[in-house]
């Protein structure tokens, strides 16, 4: 137990100090704390807060403007092993952040074949790396405007997890946000609202039905297909509903609620 305090301790000053380098654009000096903290004796336990210490910084790099260096740092672990497939998702994750979505696109594309045909990955475990790309891809898609195959990839979802409350919503929401199957769309955002809802209700067993607030994302959903629909009158609450929460506060469902 003293041991995982004493790593949790050092990976959280460590993955602080480099965040405030990097903060400041001080690139270089951020990475001389990282090789002396990578460098750090440790058992298994403090190399796993390591790994992940290197996920964040890699990922806060890119976000701050530093995409390039984030994939050479991400290409040299690569060049350990090309079957690193949790430094390729991130990988991919970077490309996305970055802009290079056709180059996501790829590289999610390969770890999905990739991992299809490791065997020394159990068959559980590929099927669920396999479904998270295909989650992934499905918005890289939307990026790149290929609507038809981002819906294709959260079909093959839906066809595998029918009550997911988070399938049904985002194919919902593609759909409506392009004009397409706007009755289908509803009836899945309604689904995926009534899901969430009953997962909440099950979580919270002695919480009143009304006092548990609806998704606001999927809120947005459904004032927004109705909105498609031409349904202004009934879109608008839901739509009030969602920006009334904080987790609903942002320029698209404000966007939404204007043009309503």
């Amino acid at each position: 137990m003293e041991k995982l305090e004493s790593s949790q301790k050092l990976a959280a000053a460590n993955w602080g100090l480099i965040k405030l380098l990097i903060d400041h654009k001080k690139i270089d000096d951020s990475q001389k704390v990282w090789k002396k903290y990578l460098e750090a004796p440790g058992d298994e336990e403090a190399a796993r807060f390591r790994a992940r210490v290197e996920r964040l910084m890699i990922i806060h790099m890119a976000q701050q403007g530093y995409g390039e260096e984030s994939l050479k740092l991400i290409d040299k672990k690569l060049k350990k092993s090309a079957k690193d497939w949790v430094s390729l998702d991130l990988k991919a994750r970077i490309l996305r952040e970055v802009g290079k979505l056709e180059e996501a696109a790829k590289t999610y594309e390969s770890i999905m074949e990739g991992v299809a045909k490791d065997e020394d990955i159990r068959q559980e475990l590929r099927d669920a790396v396999v479904d998270d790309c295909r989650y992934a891809l499905s918005s890289v898609y939307i990026d790149l405007e290929q609507v038809d195959k981002a819906a294709a990839l959260l079909k093959t979802l839906l066809d595998k997890d029918p009550d997911s409350a988070t399938f049904n919503n985002d194919l919902g929401f593609i759909w409506a946000d392009h004009d397409m199957n706007l009755e289908e769309s509803e009836k899945m955002i309604r689904k995926a609202i009534a899901l969430e809802r009953k997962q909440r209700q099950k979580e919270n067993p002695d919480s009143k039905p009304e006092s548990l607030k609806d998704n606001p994302s999927f809120l947005d959903s459904l004032g927004w297909v109705l909105y498609k629909q031409k349904k202004y009158k009934e879109a608008k609450p839901y739509l009030q509903q969602a920006v009334e929460q904080k987790g609903g506060r942002h320029i698209e469902i404000y966007d939404h609620l204007a043009d309503c």
